[in-house]
């Protein structure tokens, strides 16, 4: 049960964090954002790859908590 309970917090976190990371990409793109460098990238590049990340992960999370629940309920009905 715990470790069903840590990786739902982990998702939850990571949820979250994946969708200011496409709020962010949003605004950087709508807004043509760039780096206070000289050479002035635009701020969308790294934000597209931090949403694609944390997408993927959260992804990955909730896979595992399926998962987990799945081995609990197994281990809750005697198998």
């Amino acid at each position: 049960m715990r470790c069903v309970a840590v990786d739902a917090l982990c998702l939850a976190f990571c949820g979250f964090f994946a969708w200011k990371s496409w709020t962010l990409l949003h605004e950087a793109w709508v807004d043509k954002q760039t780096t206070s460098s000289t050479w002035g990238p635009p701020l969308w590049i790294p934000y597209v790859l931090m949403a694609a990340g944390m997408t993927l992960l959260t992804l990955q999370l909730v896979i595992h908590v399926v998962a987990s629940a799945n081995r609990v309920r197994e281990i809750a009905r005697g198998g």
